[in-house]
């Protein structure tokens, strides 16, 4: 099917041929005789570059089955476009030019298409005609008519080079590495990656996804001879290229603003080791990204062209091409960036992306508009560049590289080829990303962000690898899922997996705690909820002067599944309570937990005359019990007396107390 562009444009241009048309050229539709509903008609030729004696075959389709039979009028113009502009003009659907009709023809009921020969006798060209040549179909029931090109061979010229470039697609998967069936799988035959190798053996730069010979590496001998082939058959491509990780969009990865990890150097859980470096991967050139369907700002093209080439829209740049079609090369705001032509590129993008009838619509238009391009200036050698979309049909590219290889004033070339070209200045025109790419930016960097505190906790480790490398794994294949569509589930599946690898160390809390004398130790449980060693950095802080504690960590390894008691010396300075704020954190200075702990102080020196003073009561209470033992015994302590005895005693203590104060003071009263 067509890209959304072209059916709209498609439908537009049926529209105005439909005013524009000359009413004789018109077939005057039939009332009961009916295309199905909602058509998508095409009309192409078997061979989109004729030779001067060729004759003419194409076909004719109007999408789905005819319910009755349909007429069919083939329409050719009897001259060759003369320039870019009246050959866009056509495309769009705009003007009634000329047209002949050279054969009539049916779709019988129950059909879709039909195909038609042209005797080249019957023909309105000379053995000279060479160019673009219009091509058109009437059809009973259709009321726009359905236009297409074909052309006839240049007989010098050029050539204009054409640089193309396409990604290599693989399965979606969770765990960041692609099984052994789903590797045999893609690259056997039918497979998408066999089928996309051989579009990189026919010369367009081919995009390897690392997760290829990650996966191949992971699985080890259990890896299927097929895709071992494959990847050594890719590194013999002569142009290759790096994707990132699981064909993540390097622009949607950009504009997040974040570094994505790669899986360098990371074992396996098992202890396979994956690429130790991207130099695995079999490539030969810088990565390239297709920006053409993107919004950019100045800011985002320097920072994707930092580290690859940039394929933008020509209708990007802020230019007027008045003259004939310029290289590809382009320098824009100091970055070194390939422009593809903007009507070239969606030319090709619908040639390789239809199928069927359309797909061969699709690559005549693609090798006319290149033929027009060649005859502006045939003594120049452009080279142009075009980018392949993702969902690329591999056949229809494999069709558009043999009608390029068909003709003398065409060649394919390399994207190095297209670079070394001498650029012309360039003037980005900034627009503004869409809702659904800022969106899909702000969920790559969240994902980043909660794999980074996931990774940190992982250097606490004794061996790492158990954790970094299935979360590595992971986060690579959710970003890739969210940067091309809104995959939350990829989010919300990566979130799940990491959350109880975020605080695997936890400080068991506990009641208040009495801090008897100095120094004390404040012991604290911590518990770890791997199944492996686990090390971390153990501080404290207090909100009281009645205690000093540690300014540095102290580093504590706990162990696996299990709780530890951590002693931590205390120097208890005065009496008091307060607030101890424990804090675990990773080595790395990742939070892990924190807990909040009442202490009840009580200093050494106050400690000990506390004792000193209770020893001292003690010693005296027993002292004077002894004493007086000891007086009742040998007969001086005073028995019991009676009420008599003790007012005489208490009057003859009462005079001799008044005795000797007036001794002490004579100016005392009698």
């Amino acid at each position: 099917m067509l890209a959304a562009g072209g059916r709209v444009r498609r439908a537009l241009a049926m529209t105005i041929a439909t005013i524009g048309a000359l009413g004789a050229m018109a077939l005057v539709p039939t009332p009961q005789a009916v295309a199905a509903e909602d058509p998508d008609p095409a009309i192409a030729a078997i061979d989109p570059v004729l030779a001067a004696d060729q004759d003419l075959a194409v076909e004719v389709s109007v999408g789905t089955e005819a319910t009755e039979d349909l007429d069919v009028a083939v329409l050719v113009g009897a001259r060759a476009v003369a320039t870019r502009s009246s050959l866009t003009q056509w495309l769009d659907a705009s003007g009634s030019p000329a047209l002949a009709r050279v054969a009539t023809a049916t779709i019988p009921a129950g059909s879709s298409s039909v195909q038609v020969t042209v005797p080249v006798a019957d023909l309105p060209w000379s053995a000279a005609t060479s160019g673009a040549m219009l091509l058109a179909a009437d059809v009973e029931g259709v009321d726009d008519r359905i236009r297409s090109l074909v052309t006839r061979d240049l007989p010098a010229g050029g050539p204009t080079r054409l640089a193309l470039a396409m990604s290599t697609t693989t399965p979606e998967t969770d765990t960041g590495l692609l099984s052994a069936d789903e590797l045999e799988a893609a690259v056997t035959e039918g497979g998408t990656l066999a089928e996309q190798l051989a579009v990189g053996q026919a010369g367009a730069a081919l995009g390897i996804d690392p997760i290829v010979p990650a996966s191949i590496a992971a699985l080890g001998d259990d890896a299927p001879d097929a895709a071992v082939a494959w990847l050594e058959a890719a590194r013999g491509l002569p142009q290759t290229f790096a994707l990132p990780y699981g064909g993540a969009d390097p622009v949607v990865v950009a504009r997040s603003g974040v570094a994505v990890p790669s899986i360098a150097g990371i074992p396996a859980a098992d202890g396979t080791i994956l690429p130790a470096s991207l130099a695995e991967v079999p490539t030969t050139i810088a990565p390239v990204v297709d920006a053409t369907g993107s919004a950019l700002d100045a800011a985002l093209l320097s920072t994707l062209a930092s580290g690859a080439t940039v394929i933008v829209d020509t209708d990007d740049l802020d230019e007027t091409l008045d003259r004939e079609t310029p290289d590809a090369h382009v320098t824009v705001g100091g970055a070194s960036v390939l422009a593809a032509d903007a009507e070239l590129q969606s030319l090709v993008r619908d040639a390789v992306a239809a199928g069927g009838t359309e797909s061969r619509d699709g690559v005549a238009r693609v090798v006319a508009l290149l033929a027009t391009i060649t005859r502006e200036a045939p003594a120049l050698q452009r080279t142009l560049v075009a980018a392949l979309p993702d969902d690329a049909d591999p056949a229809a590219a494999l069709a558009l590289q043999e009608a390029v290889a068909s003709v003398a004033w065409l060649e394919q070339t390399g994207i190095d080829t297209a670079l070394a070209e001498p650029a012309r200045d360039g003037v980005l025109v900034p627009s503004e990303a869409s809702q659904a790419g800022t969106d899909a930016a702000d969920r790559v960097a969240a994902l980043v962000d909660a794999a980074a505190i996931t990774e940190s906790v992982a250097t606490t480790l004794a061996d790492p690898t158990t954790l970094v490398a299935p979360v590595r794994l992971q986060l690579l294949a959710a970003i890739a899922a969210t940067s091309r569509a809104d995959d939350d589930a990829a989010v919300a599946r990566f979130v799940e997996l990491v959350a109880p690898l975020r605080a695997p160390v936890s400080i068991v809390e506990g009641g208040e705690t009495a801090l008897l004398g100095s120094p004390a130790e404040l012991q604290v449980t911590l518990e770890n909820a791997l199944d492996v060693d686990v090390t971390v950095l153990l501080s404290a802080r207090t909100g009281t002067n009645a205690v000093t504690l540690p300014e540095e960590p102290i580093e504590v390894v706990v162990p696996a599944s299990e709780r530890i008691r951590v002693p931590m010396p205390v120097d208890v300075v005065a009496a008091g309570s307060g607030i101890v704020r424990l804090d675990v954190r990773t080595p790395d200075g990742v939070a892990l937990d924190s807990a909040s702990l009442r202490i009840n102080a009580q200093p050494a020196f106050e400690t000990i005359l506390l004792v000193v003073v209770a020893l001292a009561a003690a010693l005296l209470l027993g002292f004077g019990i002894v004493r007086s033992i000891r007086k009742r015994r040998s007969g001086e302590a005073r028995g019991d007396i009676d009420p008599a005895t003790e007012q005489i005693a208490a009057a003859a203590g009462s005079d001799a107390r008044r005795a000797t104060a007036t001794t002490t003071d004579p100016g005392a009263p009698a």
